[in-house]
C-alpha cells in the first residue's frame, strides 16, 4: 500500500481536509484538494511556467495519480478564475479524470481556449455560476462570491462541510471603488463570520497598505500619453487583464489616438469579452490596413510580452520584425505591468535594445500609478480577515518570504507548503502530515506532460551531448551530436574508439543485452576524459 493510501484510507468521516496540491512556496501551480467521506474535491488546477533552463519545456503541472489511485475519481472542479496559473493545466486533468467543471462565464470561455491549445479531445461537462449562486455536490456546500481582480469573472468560494466553513479567497483585491465590476458584498461576507480558516493570496502580503484601485489608472495613463504627443506609443499590459485594455481604450479617445491590436492573446481577451456583451470600445481600434495611413503621433498599438516572451508583439516590434510596425527614435513604449519573478533577465534584454534604437519607456517607476496590482496588500487582507473573523489564517500562493509576512497578520496562522494535509474542525485547522508531489512537465509544442525522468534525459542531451551506436558487430554506425570536437581528425578517433571497444566488448560478453551495456558506458567513460562531462551514450549493436 502506497503512503498516500496508507494515510488517506484513515481520514475520519464526517470531517473535512484540505490537501496543498500546488501554490506554496513558489508562484503558479495552484491547486487545492477538498476531502470529505473519501471524496475529492479541486479548487483551481493550474501551471507554472518553466525557467529558461529547462530546455523545450512550456510549463509543469502537479502529478496527481497518488490521490486519484486513492479516490478513484474527481467529485468536481471549482475553478476560481481564468488565469492559467489556476486553470491552466484542467484540460490535461479532464483528459484523465473526467468530472464537471465548475466557473463563471469568463473562465469557461478560457477553459474552451485551453482545450484547443493541448489539442484535447476532451468534451467536459461544465456549469455556469454567477457570483451570489450556491453550489450543492455531495456532502459539500460552496458559495461563490465575486471579488475584484485583474480579469473578469473572479470569485472566492466559501466551502461548508460537516461543521467546518472554509473561505477560499482564490485571487483577489479589496478594491471598494473599482470602475467596471462590483466592490466586494461586505454584508454577505460579514454574514459568514466567523469562518474556521481564511485560506489567502499572499502575493503582494509583502506591501503595506491597500493595493490601488484600477480606478486610479485612467488618469495616470492619460498623463503619461500626453507626456508624449510626437511619435508612436506601444503600450503593453498582461493580455488577460481586460480591465486594464478597457481603461487604455478610453484614455486613447481622450488623447486622440486610434489603437491597433498586435498579439493573438491580446485579440482572444477582446472576443471573449464581445461575445459576453462586454463594453469595448471598439470604433476606435483600426486594424493593419488601416493603421497604416494613420499619423504616427495619432497611433497607439497594444502589443502583447509585457513580461518579454519570445513571440511576443512587442519582441517582434522592437526587433524590428513586425509585418506592420516599426519603431523610430523618439517612440515610445508604456509598461504597464510588473514584473513576474523568472522574467527579469528576457525583459531586461528586451528594454536594452529598445533603448539601444533611441525608444523612450516609460514604466511604473517613471510614471507612478500606470499599473496597479491585483492582488491583496496587507491592507487588503486585513480588511477581509475584519469582516469573516477566522479562527485560523492559512497562507497560500507565493514563495515562503510571501506566506510568512502573509502569516504575521492574523495571530493564529498555520503555515503550510505543497504536500500539507490539514484537518479542519469548526474553530480550528492542524496539519496532519506531509505527502509528496511530483510534477510533470508540459512540452512546448506538443503540449504533452512527461515525467521527471524524461526531462532529465532531454536536458543531459541538451547539456552534454549525444552519442547514438548503431549496426553490427561488423559494421558500426557512430553519430556525434553536440560535442566540442576539435575537428574531423578528432571525430574520426572517437569513432576509431568506438570501434576497437565493439571488437574487445563482443569477446567478453557474447549476451546482446549486456555487451550493448558495456560498450555503453565504455564509451561514455572515453567521452567524459575528453570532455569532462558525460554524453548520454546509446549503445543498438546487433550481434
Amino acid at each position: 500500500m502506497s503512503q498516500y493510501n496508507t494515510i488517506l484510507s484513515k481520514l475520519e468521516p464526517d470531517t473535512l481536509y484540505g490537501f496543498f496540491v500546488g501554490g506554496c512556496g513558489s508562484f503558479g501551480m495552484n491547486m487545492t484538494a477538498y476531502i470529505i467521506n473519501q471524496k475529492l474535491y479541486l479548487v483551481d488546477v493550474g501551471l507554472a511556467f518553466a525557467d529558461d533552463y529547462e530546455i523545450g519545456i512550456d510549463s509543469y503541472i502537479p502529478d496527481i495519480e497518488p490521490l486519484i489511485d486513492h479516490f478513484k475519481n474527481v467529485e468536481a472542479y471549482f475553478i476560481t478564475h481564468g488565469h492559467e496559473d489556476h486553470v491552466g493545466a484542467l484540460p490535461l486533468f479532464l483528459e484523465k479524470y473526467p468530472a464537471p467543471v465548475y466557473a463563471t462565464g469568463w473562465t469557461l470561455k478560457i477553459l474552451e481556449d485551453r482545450i484547443q491549445k493541448f489539442g484535447s479531445r476532451v468534451s467536459p461537462e461544465t456549469f455556469l455560476v454567477q457570483p451570489g449562486d450556491r453550489i450543492k455536490k455531495n456532502e459539500l456546500t460552496v458559495d461563490w462570491i465575486h471579488v475584484p481582480h485583474s480579469i473578469p469573472g473572479c470569485c472566492s468560494l466559501h466551502i461548508q462541510a460537516a461543521n467546518s466553513k472554509v473561505f477560499h479567497t482564490g485571487d483577489f483585491k479589496f478594491d471598494m471603488n473599482p470602475p467596471y465590476e462590483p466592490s466586494p458584498d461586505t454584508a454577505f461576507l460579514k454574514s459568514i463570520a466567523p469562518v474556521s480558516a481564511f485560506i489567502s493570496d499572499s502575493t503582494n502580503s509583502t506591501k503595506d497598505g491597500l493595493c490601488p484601485s484600477e480606478s486610479s489608472v485612467g488618469p495616470n495613463l492619460e498623463k503619461c500619453f500626453r507626456k508624449h504627443p510626437n511619435g508612436l506609443i506601444v503600450f503593453t499590459t498582461f493580455s488577460s487583464n481586460f480591465w486594464r485594455l478597457k481603461t487604455v481604450l478610453k484614455v486613447c479617445e481622450s488623447v486622440g489616438r486610434k489603437v491597433l491590436i498586435s498579439g493573438i492573446s491580446l485579440r482572444k481577451t477582446l472576443d471573449i469579452a464581445l461575445s459576453m456583451g462586454y463594453e469595448v470600445n471598439h470604433e476606435n481600434i483600426v486594424d493593419e490596413s488601416q493603421a497604416k495611413h494613420i499619423a504616427r503621433d495619432k497611433l497607439l498599438v497594444i502589443a502583447s510580452g509585457s513580461q518579454g516572451e519570445p513571440r511576443s508583439g512587442l519582441r517582434r516590434i522592437i526587433f524590428g520584425e513586425h509585418r506592420h510596425v516599426t519603431l523610430e527614435k523618439g517612440d515610445c513604449i508604456v509598461m504597464s505591468s510588473r514584473v513576474i519573478p523568472g522574467n527579469e533577465k528576457p525583459l531586461a534584454r528586451l528594454m536594452s535594445q529598445a533603448h539601444k534604437n533611441g525608444i523612450l519607456i516609460e514604466n511604473h517607476s517613471s510614471s507612478p500609478g500606470i499599473h496597479v496590482s491585483g492582488h491583496a496588500h496587507s491592507g487588503d487582507l486585513l480588511a477581509l480577515m475584519d469582516l469573516i473573523k477566522p479562527h485560523v489564517h492559512i497562507p497560500v500562493h507565493g514563495t515562503f518570504t510571501q506566506l510568512v509576512a502573509n502569516g504575521s497578520l492574523h495571530t493564529k496562522a498555520l503555515p503550510v507548503e505543497n504536500g500539507s494535509l490539514i484537518r479542519f474542525s469548526e474553530a480550528n485547522a492542524e496539519l496532519v502530515t506531509h505527502l509528496k508531489i511530483d510534477k510533470l512537465f508540459i512540452d512546448s509544442w506538443s503540449q504533452r506532460p512527461m515525467s521527471y525522468e524524461t526531462m532529465r534525459s532531454r536536458h543531459k542531451i541538451g547539456d552534454s551531448g549525444l552519442c547514438i551506436i548503431t549496426g553490427t558487430s561488423n559494421e558500426v554506425d557512430v553519430e556525434l551530436i553536440g560535442m566540442p570536437f576539435d575537428d574531423d581528425n578528432d571525430v574520426e578517433s572517437c569513432k576509431i574508439f568506438v570501434q576497437g571497444s565493439v571488437e574487445k566488448g563482443k569477446e567478453l560478453h557474447p549476451n546482446k543485452e549486456d555487451f550493448n551495456e558495456w560498450l555503453r558506458l565504455a564509451v561514455r567513460r572515453h567521452l567524459s576524459k575528453r570532455f569532462v562531462k558525460k554524453p548520454v551514450v546509446i549503445s543498438k549493436i546487433i550481434l
